[in-house]
């Protein structure tokens, strides 16, 4: 298995494995995903073995406790980048006929790796549906913070310590 950066041509790929983990209410147009890219091209990461891509994981420097809307095409990025204090991971999606063979375990690794290569001194994130028990395996815990979490169903803003 390869992990490699993740490039706007990978977006296709993208769609198709996010249309199969998530329900319509979750998903995410491909402009969403290119001004991520844009903003923080080193930050996002596809796994692929024989160039079939496998599962992907989008994160990036982020500033405060109140994370990103959904499928926004207008963040507000911490500007300069410098200012960040922490990195946002805003979506991990594994192809259903990828689970099983640690593909979101290195996607994870991957980006923890490269967060801390940025001197960032913590994670966030929110999970969807059932997702905080396999995040709280990752050494995330649940935060009381009063985000608005709406837009994103039942789900939880987690964090933690990198």
């Amino acid at each position: 298995m390869l992990i490699r950066p993740l490039s706007a041509a990978d977006l296709p790929a993208v769609a198709a494995i996010q249309a199969s983990c998530y329900p319509p209410e979750l998903l995410e147009q491909a402009e969403c995903f290119a001004a991520k890219i844009a903003f923080s091209p080193a930050s996002h990461w596809l796994a692929e073995r024989d160039g079939e891509a496998l599962g992907y994981l989008f994160c990036h420097p982020w500033q405060g406790w109140h994370p990103p809307d959904l499928d926004s095409r207008q963040l507000y990025w911490p500007q300069p980048q410098a200012a960040a204090d922490c990195f946002y991971l805003h979506d991990l999606a594994v192809a259903p006929s990828a689970r099983g063979l640690g593909v979101a375990e290195q996607l994870i690794d991957t980006a923890l790796s490269w967060a801390r290569a940025q001197q960032l001194p913590r994670a966030m994130l929110i999970a969807v549906g059932r997702a905080p028990a396999f995040w709280q395996r990752h050494g995330f815990v649940a935060e009381r913070n009063g985000a608005d979490l709406r837009k994103y169903g039942a789900s939880e803003l987690m964090s933690r310590t990198l």
